[in-house]
């Protein structure tokens, strides 16, 4: 029960609701010119690296809906047809575990 509950915790845990949008006053459009619009800080590696396989399962989902097999799609793309049955069969973005392991002191 406890791998199973930690394979689906992503899942159970809802994301934070952004309500910085939402208590904004309305600004004029003179005050919002005046406004210096901050850098964003660059995304991470792991960031990237989860970036580009959302892409890649987007476009397996993509070429399945349009009729392409699961073989087509891996000989497409260069990914493993268990890769490609694993995600057309969770319906969904297979986000990565946490690593786990023994704490270090």
């Amino acid at each position: 029960m406890e791998r199973v509950l930690e394979e689906r915790s992503r899942q159970l845990v809802l994301p934070p609701v952004d309500d910085a949008a939402e208590s904004q006053p309305d600004i004029g459009a003179e005050a919002a010119a005046d406004i210096q619009p901050t850098s964003l800080p660059r995304p991470t590696q792991s960031e990237l690296r989860r970036q580009r396989r959302l892409e890649r399962f987007e476009q397996v989902v993509s070429l399945f809906k349009s009729g392409h097999s699961q073989a087509a799609i891996s000989r497409a793309l260069g990914l493993q047809r268990k890769t490609i049955r694993r995600w057309l069969r969770s319906g969904e973005f297979p986000e990565r575990k946490p690593p786990f392991g023994r704490r270090r002191k």
